[in-house]
């Protein structure tokens, strides 16, 4: 069983042990949010794996990012998040002509840890793990690969205007894959964030 497993057992475990806890003032999350992608490529894979590309490709390594979350506040400290982020394309460059190469989108589940910064803000920190997707570009939108592994991050929510039920987010997140592609990526967003219940 490798880690990214193991981890998002443990998660399933604490979620479940937190929801038996859970009191009357929980509050729902839901939210959007627009972001920056940075891909830390395969270069010399990629190369091998796409006819028409050598050496001297050039890759174009970020893109926008789009994603929508949701998730469960057992109290001010703890909560269990779910996003569905599509985090773009990579397009390779050979001899003046462009090549779309594949759309990665992925689906995390994470712990988040929050603590009051001011009375408006507060900081957290998060732990996960996502499912991602890599696939074709070409029309088919047929997966060429996909797995589990680990993700974190850390960002602060600030209150809009009024109660707590709307806020913005400030977050960074880094998502590890398996390497044959895709290395690692790291994701800055802006997200409006609803809070429902309670």
């Amino acid at each position: 069983m490798n880690k990214a497993h193991r981890l998002s057992i443990l998660l399933i475990l604490l979620a479940s042990l937190s929801a038996n806890a859970m009191a009357d003032d929980v509050r729902y999350t839901w939210g959007l949010g627009l972001g920056s992608s940075q891909f830390q490529l395969n270069k010399s894979e990629l190369v091998a794996s796409y006819s028409g590309l050598s050496n001297a490709s050039t890759f174009i390594d970020s893109s926008t990012s789009f994603n929508a979350f949701g998730g469960v506040r057992f109290d001010q400290y703890l909560a269990l998040e779910l996003d569905l982020m599509s985090s773009g394309d990579i397009v390779a460059r050979e001899a003046g002509r462009s090549l779309k190469l594949f759309d990665i989108s992925t689906f995390a589940l994470t712990l988040v840890g929050s603590s009051q910064l001011t009375e408006k803000a507060q900081v957290f920190g998060r732990l996960g793990v996502h499912f991602w997707d890599i696939a074709e570009s070409a029309g088919s939108f047929d997966t060429i690969n996909s797995a589990v592994d680990i993700t974190y991050g850390a960002g602060i929510d600030i209150n809009l205007y009024g109660d707590r039920s709307r806020q913005m987010r400030i977050q960074w997140n880094h998502y590890e894959y398996d390497g044959i592609y895709i290395d690692s990526s790291d994701t800055f967003s802006l997200s409006l964030i609803f809070l429902v219940g309670g």
